[in-house]
């Protein structure tokens, strides 16, 4: 009944990577960046790539991104309280951005205003 076995092997292939990606890659892939963004880690969104099933790749960072990823790693390990600030809102409206943080706590205000009765 099938004339092309090999064709329905191949079709059969194609499927079941593409849902393969789209039900357990990407959503990872975003789950990575979004906590990336949250933790306010110094990389781009789309840093983590996944082009095959059992292979990540970073992508490249600047000596700058780098040094504040080590920061922020050190921080984490330490146990130090780290304040983030994250950006909301990329390129795209499900768009992470990039992460703003981390930054030093705000000072306590030594200004007291009275307002009159």
């Amino acid at each position: 009944m099938d004339e092309h076995p090999e064709l329905n092997d191949e079709m059969d292939e194609v499927l079941s990577a593409a849902y393969e990606r789209m039900m357990r890659i990407e959503p990872q892939l975003r789950r990575f960046a979004r906590a990336a963004a949250d933790l306010g880690m110094p990389v781009p969104a789309d840093w983590a790539a996944q082009d095959h099933i059992d292979t990540v790749h970073f992508g490249d960072l600047t000596a700058r991104q780098f040094d504040r990823l080590v920061c922020l790693l050190e921080d984490l390990a330490a146990r130090r309280q780290v304040h983030v600030t994250v950006v909301r809102g990329g390129p795209s409206l499900f768009s992470a951005g990039t992460p703003g943080g981390p930054v030093a706590p705000p000072s306590p205000s030594t200004v007291h205003i009275q307002v009159p009765r």
